[in-house]
């Protein structure tokens, strides 16, 4: 049973599309998907359709309205808020026919599923996913004992990262591994820079 998309906070007609974020989708991925359902599914008067379109890399409002006829080509037209872009005609891959190459398509309302969120609520998520991310990307413990050559020479090197910087246990281990890190990166380009360059460079931030 399809969802009734136009009761969806953020697709009603009277939301405003600066106060929702919508989810990023793609063309190339959803005219396959399109064609497959009209295949199975042929369109008809009056069937729920969802217009997209995308400007400046973001995703605009969706429009959820239905086919008001179909021509003699099996043409689908609608009315939608973004008639400025491309026209009201659309083949049955979801393709605007006026603007093929442009960044206007449909798809029907039953493969329509991305429930618009506050932009508040997508921050949050980016900001998780960048932190989960930053932690992945992290050297571990055992990394970097591995680079310094043991354990006991880690503990040193945390050790005078503190006395020189006062970083917390956890701002220590992130710091070394952002030098290490940047050591690799020099090697991989075979460009020599010394590791004592690095540090200073590096620490010079937490200098007062």
């Amino acid at each position: 049973m399809m969802l009734r998309l136009d009761i969806i906070p953020g697709l009603r007609p009277e939301d405003q599309d600066y106060a929702w974020h919508y989810k990023m989708r793609n063309k190339d991925q959803d005219m396959p998907r399109t064609k497959k359902y009209y295949e199975a599914h042929p369109p008809a008067e009056g069937d729920t359709v969802v217009v997209l379109h995308t400007y400046g890399g973001k995703m605009c409002k969706p429009h959820v309205t239905s086919i008001e006829a179909i021509t003699t080509r099996k043409r689908l037209v609608v009315d939608h808020a973004h008639y400025g872009w491309a026209g009201k005609s659309f083949w049955r891959t979801g393709q605007n026919c006026y603007a093929p190459t442009g960044q206007c398509w449909l798809v029907p309302g039953e493969l329509y599923a991305d429930i618009p969120v506050s932009p508040d609520l997508e921050w949050d998520r980016l900001g998780q996913r960048a932190e989960e991310e930053a932690r992945h990307e992290r050297l571990g413990l055992v990394e970097l004992a591995d680079f310094f050559g043991g354990s006991e020479r880690l503990v040193n090197e945390l050790r005078i990262l503190f006395e020189e910087t006062g970083l917390t246990g956890e701002e220590s281990i992130k710091a070394l591994g952002e030098e290490v890190k940047t050591e690799k990166h020099y090697n991989f380009i075979r460009k020599t820079v010394s590791r004592e360059t690095i540090r200073n460079h590096n620490r010079n931030i937490y200098k007062d």
